[in-house]
């Protein structure tokens, strides 16, 4: 999201499926100049703690997640299609997909975005 940006948001990734990440999706990722931290948040109550103003869920399962353990943010889902098998075109378009859908939201919720 900072690339939409023209002020730096703090942003927060978290998944809840607990398999590792793909290491296709990690090669996307340093495609694009984004080298995650993992830094892991210990527990639900943690992460509840962190006064999110925004939250955008990529899929369906993660909504349900959200909908039911974050009652104060404003809530945003896109339910993405995630493929079955990943291989690196399939994941590419997804990428593609999550960008314009970033880039569109960031023009309607954050007035920063130029």
């Amino acid at each position: 999201m900072n690339k939409f940006k023209k002020c730096k948001a703090e942003i927060y990734s978290f998944g809840i499926d607990k398999k590792p990440v793909d290491p296709i999706v990690m090669e996307l990722l340093n495609e694009d100049g984004i080298i995650p931290e993992f830094n892991i948040i210990c527990s639900l109550n943690e992460l509840k703690a962190i006064p999110f103003d925004y939250i955008l869920s990529l899929s369906a399962n993660a909504n349900v997640f959200i909908e039911r353990e974050f009652k104060t943010s404003l809530k945003f889902n896109y339910n993405f299609r995630i493929p079955e098998k990943a291989t690196k075109e399939n994941l590419d378009d997804l990428r593609k997909d999550i960008k314009q859908y970033i880039e569109r939201f960031c023009k309607m919720y954050l007035n920063e975005y130029q």
